[in-house]
Parts: structure tokens; sequence; C-alpha cells
């Protein structure tokens, strides 16, 4: 019996349409609710991103999606993805997700290459003086 998570898994990946277009594999499924979960749609969103790039040297790092309609569990989802920037270090992919010609959602997926060492530079904290403690206050606060 297979694993329910990879059975899961299989219904939300992405099977390319032609090009960099991409839409649910099936089966699809259908919760019985009026619109469609919001996760499954940025779900959709990021792997069709990630399969438009070269996974084997990119990891993702970043993303921005703003929901622009809501999803209907009886369409299907179609992302369209756009190759934005495709650097050395960094690559960008911008994605429009639709159903039926309808936008629903839009979304940027930045990725960059494994770097050795730390994330970020690190900092030394700069000293402060501690507070003087010599003055005293005429009047208290009210």
């Amino acid at each position: 019996m297979a694993d329910a998570s990879a059975v899961h898994l299989s219904r939300l990946a992405p099977v390319r349409a032609e090009g960099d277009v991409f839409v649910e594999g099936a089966p699809r499924f259908d919760d019985g609710l009026p619109s469609m979960y919001g996760g499954r749609v940025l779900a959709h969103a990021v792997w069709s991103a990630l399969m438009a790039t070269d996974i084997e040297r990119f990891q993702p790092h970043a993303l921005h999606a703003h929901f622009v309609g809501a999803a209907r569990p009886d369409q299907v989802l179609e992302a369209t993805v756009s190759r934005s920037r495709d650097g050395r270090a960094f690559v960008l992919r911008a994605v429009s997700v639709a159903q039926a010609g309808r936008l629903v959602m839009v979304a940027t997926v930045s990725s960059h290459v494994d770097e050795s060492g730390d994330s970020w530079p690190v900092a030394e904290e700069p000293w402060v003086p501690p507070p003087a403690t010599d003055h005293v206050l005429a009047t208290p606060l009210a």
C-alpha cells in the first residue's frame, strides 16, 4: 500500500503542458468546499517555478505571492512560468496561476546557488556606555 503522504504529493505534482506551462497532475480531488485551499494553489505555483529551474544548482530562498481571486476545486490549476532572471548565483521565476483563463494568484520565486560559509556577515556588537546613575529626577513623573 502506498504511503498516504506520497499519494497526496502526487496529486499536487504539476505536469508540464508545454514550454513553461504546468497543469495539475491527476488525480484531482474535490473536498466539497466552494473554494480551494490557498496552500494548494501556492504549492502548485512554487513547484511549477522549481520545475522551470535547475534544482540541482539552485535552491529556493524567497517567495512572494498574492492571491487575486478565489480558486475553485472543480477546475484545473494552470501555472505559467516566466523566466525573469537567469544569473550565475540567482534565478527568478514569475508565476501566474489561472483557472479557465481567470487569474487566481501571482507569485515570484527566487532561488540561489548553495554557497559555503555564513549566510550573512557577522557584525560585532557595538559598545554602548551604561546609563548614568547619578541623575535623580527633581520631581516625580505623574
